[in-house]
């Protein structure tokens, strides 16, 4: 294997010169031909060696700087970071994942997580449960494993938007959200296609949270278009189980011919619920009415009834945030996939 090219080999005119900085001395940390702790050259003489300016220099050891793999030490230089060759992965836990609506999907989710990170040579590190009074703690207990080369890297689990600030701040290491683009209008097109090609002509859409929304809306009204049923209105917005029994109640208090023929859930805690007052009120599912459900694969939805379910993969979810993960610790951003549903019949719909 050839050696790696050294500082004052030319550059490529054809790939942007502060990449080549940041390539060279990565795959050379990465070898372990850098050792943590190894001490880099000044900007100023890695600027000579390569023939550029000091600020092409910077910017090369500024994204190696993101990655962790290299720390300046105020006064001393710039050293090979200790995280550099760290092979533990961090996974930040915030409480309403592990005690909200979502919790079973998100314990299964960071399973699969877990079990993928040890097939790809990763340990995994949990950090929990974050709230406002856990923030400083685990903040603390991040940076000190970052500090000793423990952790490489971050994944983290919540349902807020609060995390992302909070881990932009606080995290000495590359970071991966938990956000993959979960695909809730294919699942509506699919749920329609279904409900109508067994003979449902009035359905109702239940739709998801408000970041879901409006692309529920559009796909309802264009899979209806499509398959040639009518529209029996949109429901309140569903996503716990209290949710769908309300509803549910409200549902069975209307005369039969003034109840939609079928529904599409988007949630399915709303679905538990929903289908659970529906039973208890005498409204036999499906000839009285169908429905179609989002649900998640390895979670049942009802028990002892098979509910019409659109599906989506813990599994391929967590293989998404590892993929985005690993992508950033190499120095990519890359764009989150578009996880799909795929639709499993059931006695339902």
């Amino acid at each position: 294997m050839p050696a790696d090219p050294a500082p004052g080999d030319p550059l490529s005119p054809s790939v942007p010169l502060w990449r080549q900085i940041h390539d060279r001395f990565a795959r050379q940390i990465e070898a372990g031909a850098l050792a943590p702790g190894d001490p880099l050259p000044t900007t100023t003489e890695l600027a000579r060696q390569f023939g550029v300016t000091v600020n092409t220099v910077q910017q090369g050891l500024d994204a190696l700087r993101k990655r962790g793999l290299i720390e300046r030490q105020r006064g001393h230089g710039t050293f090979v970071s200790p995280k550099a060759c760290a092979r533990t992965l961090g996974l930040v836990f915030g409480r309403p994942a592990l005690t909200g609506s979502d919790d079973r999907f998100y314990l299964l989710l960071s399973g699969h997580l877990g079990r993928q990170a040890r097939q790809r040579g990763w340990e995994l590190r949990t950090y929990l449960p974050l709230d406002d009074g856990d923030h400083d703690r685990v903040a603390s207990e991040i940076r000190l494993d970052a500090e000793r080369g423990r952790l490489r890297g971050l994944a983290y689990i919540s349902e807020g938007p609060a995390m992302d600030r909070w881990l932009a701040a606080q995290a000495p290491v590359p970071v991966a959200p938990m956000h993959t683009a979960f695909d809730y209008a294919g699942l509506v097109r699919l749920a329609v296609a279904r409900l109508a090609a067994g003979g449902a002509r009035r359905i109702a859409l239940v739709p998801p949270d408000r970041f879901h929304l409006e692309g529920c809306r559009s796909a309802f009204a264009e899979a209806l278009a499509t398959a040639g049923a009518g529209d029996a209105g949109e429901l309140p917005a569903c996503n716990r189980e209290a949710d769908g029994l309300a509803l549910g109640a409200r549902l069975a208090a209307l005369p039969a011919d003034q109840r939609p023929q079928a529904l599409v859930v988007c949630n399915d805690n709303a679905a538990r619920g929903l289908i659970a007052a529906l039973l208890v009120a005498g409204v036999a599912i499906p000839r009285d009415l169908r429905l179609a459900t989002h649900a998640n694969r390895g979670l049942p939805v009802f028990p002892g009834l098979a509910v019409t379910r659109l599906e989506f993969d813990p599994a391929q979810a967590a293989d998404a945030i590892l993929d985005a993960l690993l992508a950033r610790i190499a120095g990519d951003q890359p764009a989150p996939p578009l996880l799909t549903a795929t639709l499993v019949p059931g006695d339902t719909g």
